[in-house]
């Protein structure tokens, strides 16, 4: 039984095209997705015997595409230049019968046509600068938050709860990849609020941040590779991060976070988001 396979490439205008075991584009093979390699660098030393490591570091994905197009030759070679343009950047989803979707974001190396015969097959190159896959979405993680109770239409008639206060100060979340992967932390203040934290117990990772919040006061908090940012209402702030902070992140396996605040943590409401990442498809 042939298993169900379909890479769909979105580019950076929003256009989309699509290749599986369909026409026009029928995938006959796709290399670099199941694939991982390491740059590994040692260095030798008079006296002994081999080498001593250094360092190693993942080396960016190469995915090649190999595609027949049956008919209409031309219109589609016309239609895949276009797509797959020089500097073009866009993101290729990898879906698989029983696995799911991964995504990840690539640059356009090259593509190369067949002239002749029936079927004529294109080879599209693909380079990703970061190597990993990652989930189609974002996970969502409400540990503190006010969850409304009441919709319409209703008819008032002796006073009701409009809302109540959901409040985990402790949370576990699972992570089953073996990729450590960033958070995005929310603080949103619904009173006055003392310089937020947030702690990692399993690690012993802290993040306290240094400010005082009013009433309706947003701090976004961005641990990932590359996007490590505070912002204060939508605006950069680092004076508001010290510098014995850890920029804590989602670990491989079991992971305990707690908030907390020095005064008014009753008043804040804190969510954590993540993507999930993958070392192959």
């Amino acid at each position: 039984m042939i298993t169900q396979k379909k890479i769909t490439c979105e580019n950076s205008r929003g256009e989309k095209i699509s290749f599986g075991y369909f026409l026009p584009l029928w995938l006959k093979d796709a290399t670099g997705l199941t694939s991982a390699a390491y740059e590994v660098s040692t260095q030798r030393q008079d006296g002994m015997d081999g080498e001593s490591w250094q360092s190693s570091c993942a080396q960016k994905r190469n995915i090649v595409i190999t595609a027949a197009i049956k008919g209409e030759y031309a219109a589609q070679r016309e239609r895949l230049f276009g797509f797959f343009q020089p500097r073009e950047r866009g993101t290729l989803t990898y879906w698989e019968q029983g696995g799911g979707e991964k995504v990840i974001d690539y640059q356009v190396e090259s593509v190369e046509f067949a002239l002749q015969g029936k079927t004529r097959d294109v080879s599209i190159s693909l380079i990703c600068p970061y190597p990993l896959f990652r989930a189609p979405e974002r996970s969502v993680v409400n540990m503190a938050y006010w969850e409304p109770l009441v919709r319409v239409p209703f008819v008032y008639g002796a006073p009701i709860m409009t809302a109540r206060r959901i409040a985990e100060r402790i949370v576990e979340v699972q992570n089953d990849q073996n990729v450590a992967c960033g958070l995005t932390i929310t603080f949103v203040a619904r009173g006055p609020v003392k310089d937020p934290s947030l702690a990692e117990l399993g690690s012993g990772g802290k993040l306290a941040l240094e400010l005082e919040m009013a009433e309706g006061d947003t701090v976004v908090v961005t641990t990932g590779r590359g996007q490590k940012r505070t912002l204060l209402n939508g605006v950069s702030h680092p004076e508001i991060w010290p510098l014995a902070n850890d920029w804590i992140q989602l670990y491989p396996g079991k992971n305990t976070y707690q908030y907390g605040a020095k005064q008014g943590v009753e008043h804040l409401d804190v969510k954590l988001e993540y993507t999930l990442e993958y070392w192959g498809a």
